[in-house]
């Protein structure tokens, strides 16, 4: 578990690991739910988790991308 934490470490990334445990979302949806996390920091959030192999976003088309585990 302490291997998890020092992976996923700040307060978003937890949030958004819970969120994305219930399975994909779009990044509207991540945004409202978590409230008062920025576009900026929600998208650098995601793209760490992306990087790290935690999470993966598919492109559902050109305007509209889901965001799961």
């Amino acid at each position: 578990m302490s291997s998890i934490l020092a992976r996923v470490g700040d307060k978003w990334t937890v949030l958004i690991v819970v969120l994305l445990g219930d399975g994909p979302k779009r990044f509207n949806e991540i945004k409202r739910l978590v409230g008062g996390i920025s576009q900026r920091m929600l998208t650098f959030t995601l793209r760490g988790l992306e990087a790290r192999r935690i999470g993966d976003a598919d492109g559902l088309s050109n305007h509209s991308t889901a965001c799961g585990l």
